[in-house]
């Protein structure tokens, strides 16, 4: 089960079509992915034990590919308190599972609800299939191709990666800024208006949304995320490594899995700016070549393909 921002009201019938389901179905495990679904689907069964008076039990498995604002907030508020207060009365039972992409989410979470998660499955990202994502003989255009893609989320870092496009565009003729990605409804979105800027801004090459990710990364040499949502490993991050392209992002749990800094990616604010680092891609190329094929090997000692990832969550299904 996945589920998007939603309003209260909305929040509630969602939780009593869950409950409905279950009550229906009467499954031996549930499943949900997201942090917002986890929480629903925790009241959901909570509802089920008790108006069930306990016949009803299924083990329940969470999936947190990332904490969300909600419990990883860029500022502590009163909201915060609340979705904590609501996580732990839908959440904290010793009987249930959970998962994660990254250990930190995994100890940070175990910490709000005041469990023990170290039995929880940590595994690195969905997954992906490294034979689509590989390419055998880059092609090179002469220019250095930067790339943005995801949520178009001011907490994704878009305006941070326009402001770098603009300030190259004045001073490079070889680098070219392309951003993609599409809309979401949250309030941290970019507005119609915004996007439509986007796609009018001379600096940058805004694709919208795109299917074909492999063919795009093909001719990219550098991912640049300036992200400071909290999530886990984005995917993007993922895909790049394994098509050998630099990295370049912020310093979180999820950057961390993938990037050792100076050699298979770049950290922001460390010993180099942005713009540093972007320059001494196109100054020497043999280091950007690099630096891509130690963050594709990373990739492939991590076990991040698909196959690998599958592997693990029908190994921690079957000890259930």
């Amino acid at each position: 089960m996945t589920a998007h921002r939603l309003a209260f009201g909305t929040d509630i019938l969602t939780i009593v079509w869950i409950f409905l389901r279950l009550l229906v179905t009467r499954p031996d495990i549930v499943y949900a992915v997201t942090a917002k679904t986890c929480v629903m689907t925790g009241f959901a069964i909570r509802a089920l034990r008790l108006l069930s008076f306990g016949t009803i039990d299924p083990v329940a498995v969470f999936t947190f590919p990332g904490l969300g604002r909600g419990l990883k907030p860029l500022k502590p508020s009163i909201w915060q308190f609340l979705v904590i207060f609501l996580v732990r009365l839908a959440l904290k039972n010793e009987a249930y599972r959970f998962t994660f992409e990254t250990k930190e989410d995994c100890d940070a979470l175990g910490k709000i609800l005041g469990l023990d998660l170290r039995s929880s499955l940590v595994a690195a990202g969905t997954g992906l299939d490294l034979n689509r994502f590989w390419v055998s003989d880059r092609p090179r255009e002469g220019r250095v191709n930067v790339l943005f893609a995801g949520r178009l989320l001011k907490s994704k870092g878009i305006f941070e990666f326009v402001s770098t496009a603009e300030r190259f565009a004045s001073q490079s003729a070889n680098i070219c800024f392309t951003a993609c990605g599409w809309a979401s409804q949250t309030s941290d979105c970019l507005t119609p208006s915004e996007i439509e800027e986007l796609r009018c801004n001379d600096s940058i090459n805004f694709l919208g949304m795109v299917n074909d990710m492999p063919a795009l990364l093909a001719t990219t040499d550098i991912v640049f995320l300036p992200t400071v949502y909290p999530e886990g490993i984005p995917r993007i991050l993922i895909e790049g490594a394994a098509m050998e392209n630099v990295l370049i992002t912020y310093e979180f749990g999820g950057s961390r899995v993938l990037i050792e800094h100076g050699k298979t990616g770049f950290f922001l604010n460390r010993d180099l700016t942005v713009d540093e680092i972007i320059q001494s891609v196109i100054d020497a190329d043999d280091r950007g070549r690099k630096i891509g094929q130690a963050a594709r090997a990373r990739v492939v000692s991590l076990s991040m393909d698909i196959k690998s990832v599958q592997s693990q969550f029908v190994q921690y299904f079957a000890k259930l």
